[in-house]
């Protein structure tokens, strides 16, 4: 009955004595898939994120639209700075990949290579060319950022009246410190419109009096899409909050949103609730603060007074206030004793200088003689010893004469003749060391050790036989024909 059921165009890798095991065709179906879908190319929204982090580096992400999903896998996404900003639940992107499937739970998933953005690609282009820009400009740099107040007493607002945001604002700040006022410039957030409103509510506070105006100003709305958010990344509204004379806090969206407006501000907050709650420090939490702060303070200076008095009451029953006349006896009778020694120690200082400059030129006369004495004994000691040194050093150069002259006359060539050689030279005047360099004809010059022999070589046989019975290798027997 199974095999009634079982389709009759098996392929060759299956066999007809068993079935495939599961594994098997698993993995006839990924290879199936994998050759037909080696490139896709999808768009669709982002769902069920889950975003890298350093210890897990990849990003796995669903897309979807009405009808269906399927799973994304972004390997090494914490090493893809251009596509992180576009990892977020609801946007809609494009992703360009490989279709495979996961054998261990028969799953198919695309594998990312690319990802972009779906109608905004051409603004964050924009983005980044403006980020750069203005960056080069230095404002963002951190040495134009100013401190925020730790406690304000007036907090302006630059944020729709009616947005989520002021209300978190304003809850907030009832909740925690009541005591501060709120100062609302109300503008547009959201629009074409948007970005002239929010300049215009920022130099509104610029209008009122220096005494007048707010301490420290959030800037910001509630969460929304880039297109939503855009107006926060105006030139104009960045170049309003980097002129602002009053310090400004930037609070726009939910917590993974960023615009220019976080990198220009003096402080940036992930959203205007988190604004509020640093800038509205609980007024009980600053109350319990101020009491320890207090008794802290009491403490501190019931023990310096405690201290104080310990001393005061220690010097008033010193010694020196019981009897002080008793000291000043003792103290006087101290310097008397003082002078006196400083009386005996002058006069024994006198006497010994007196007594060194009696004794100083008879010191002086018999050192000199001595020292005199000295010199001529030593003058006398010296006086043979220049002749025999030199003595002694015209012997070793005449010894040193003789030996190079023993060697000179070693080399002399002359000297070799004079012991029954000669020299024999050709016409160019090279010197002949060997017969086989000569040849019948040459003419040749002959050295004695007195006088010269001009001569020519003649060969030793003029008849062919004898021509013919030398070999190649060795030199010509040679006649000599001397020419005086």
């Amino acid at each position: 009955m199974l095999d009634q059921l079982l389709p009759s165009n098996r392929t060759a890798s299956s066999s007809a004595a068993r079935p495939e095991t599961v594994t098997e065709l698993s993995t006839r179906i990924r290879n199936a898939l994998e050759a037909g879908f080696r490139t896709v190319w999808v768009e669709g929204e982002i769902s069920n994120l889950r975003s890298p982090t350093p210890s897990s580096p990849h990003a796995y992400f669903s897309l979807k639209d009405a009808g269906a999903q399927i799973s994304c896998n972004l390997f090494g996404a914490i090493r893809r700075p251009e596509m992180l900003p576009h990892l977020r639940n609801g946007n809609k992107v494009r992703v360009v990949g490989t279709l495979s499937v996961y054998l261990p739970r028969g799953s198919y998933s695309i594998t990312v290579s690319r990802l972009e953005p779906v109608g905004i690609g051409e603004l964050l282009l924009q983005l980044e060319e403006l980020k750069r820009k203005l960056a080069a400009e230095g404002l963002f740099d951190k040495e134009h950022k100013r401190p925020i107040p730790f406690l304000p007493r007036l907090v302006g607002v630059v944020t729709a009246p009616s947005g989520a945001a002021i209300q978190d604002i304003l809850r907030i700040s009832k909740e925690q410190n009541p005591g501060i006022d709120i100062l609302l410039s109300p503008a547009v957030v959201q629009g074409a419109s948007a970005a002239p409103s929010i300049v215009r509510a920022i130099r509104l506070f610029h209008r009122l009096p220096p005494d007048q105006r707010p301490d420290v100003l959030i800037v910001g709305r509630g969460g929304g899409s880039i297109e939503d958010l855009w107006c926060f990344n105006e030139e104009s509204v960045i170049r309003a909050i980097y002129q602002s004379e009053i310090p400004i806090a930037s609070a726009v969206g939910h917590e993974i949103d960023h615009t220019l407006a976080d990198f220009v501000a003096d402080v940036a907050y992930a959203t205007p609730s988190h604004a509020a709650k640093a800038l509205f420090p609980p007024r009980m939490n600053l109350l319990a603060t101020t009491d320890t702060l207090t008794r802290r303070l009491h403490l501190a200076m019931t023990r310096s007074v405690q201290a104080a008095r310990q001393r005061l009451s220690a010097a008033a029953n010193a010694r020196a206030f019981a009897r002080p006349e008793t000291m000043l006896a003792e103290h006087s009778h101290a310097v008397d004793l003082l002078a006196q020694r400083l009386s005996d120690c002058l006069r024994t200082a006198i006497v010994n200088a007196r007594n060194r400059l009696t004794s100083t030129p008879l010191q002086i006369a018999a050192g000199l003689r001595n020292a005199m004495q000295r010199q001529q004994l030593r003058l006398a000691a010296l006086s043979p010893r220049p002749a025999t040194a030199l003595e002694n050093a015209l012997a070793t150069r005449r010894n040193r004469l003789d030996v190079l002259h023993s060697k000179l006359l070693a080399l002399d060539p002359k000297g070799v003749l004079q012991r029954g050689y000669a020299l024999v030279q050709n016409d160019s005047g090279e010197i002949i060391t060997k017969a086989s360099r000569l040849s019948p004809g040459d003419r040749m010059k002959t050295v004695f050790s007195d006088g010269t022999i001009l001569s020519r070589v003649l060969p030793s046989s003029d008849s062919p036989k004898s021509r013919r019975g030398k070999t190649a290798s060795n030199p010509p027997d040679l006649r000599q024909d001397t020419l005086f």
